[in-house]
């Protein structure tokens, strides 16, 4: 009978201990893959004044522009698909919420572009550079996600 007793609570012990396992791997893989979101919408930002330049005489720059745009729109329905740690929940809104902006921005130059009336001056100005930057802001915070 005390055989059994010791290995249902050495049982509950490791159920728990995985548990809070899951929740550690958890917690820093959402931090690990929100730190590359925020690095690769900081890239996007960065590079997309230089390549509405180039579209703007060029029209297979153009395309590249589309491409990009298009790339960072399925990064963005894949950010907001995950699902973040308890803790993490409010920084993640967040971010869903600087995302969404971002979402409308980029289909209202997608549309531009697929109906070839895109002004390229436009995307300079655009307010997705301005909302990458103020995302970037949270990358300490994604950071120590993981400490």
């Amino acid at each position: 009978m005390k055989i059994r007793l010791v290995l249902a609570v050495l049982t509950v012990l490791m159920l728990s201990g995985c548990s809070l396992l899951e929740g550690v791997n958890s917690t820093l893989n959402y931090g690990e893959e929100a730190k590359t979101y925020l690095q690769e919408a900081a890239a996007f930002a960065e590079n997309l004044p230089a390549a509405a330049r180039d579209a703007a005489t060029d029209p297979q720059a153009g395309e590249k522009v589309k491409k990009e745009l298009e790339a960072m729109r399925e990064n963005i329905s894949s950010f907001n698909g995950l699902d973040a740690p308890g803790f993490a929940e409010d920084l993640h809104k967040q971010i869903v919420g600087y995302n969404e902006t971002m979402l409308g921005t980029i289909n209202g130059h997608l549309e531009q572009l697929n109906s070839q009336v895109l002004d390229y001056q436009s995307l300079l100005q655009s307010p997705v550079i301005q909302q990458v930057n103020e995302m970037k802001q949270l990358t300490e915070k994604i950071q120590n996600l993981g400490q």
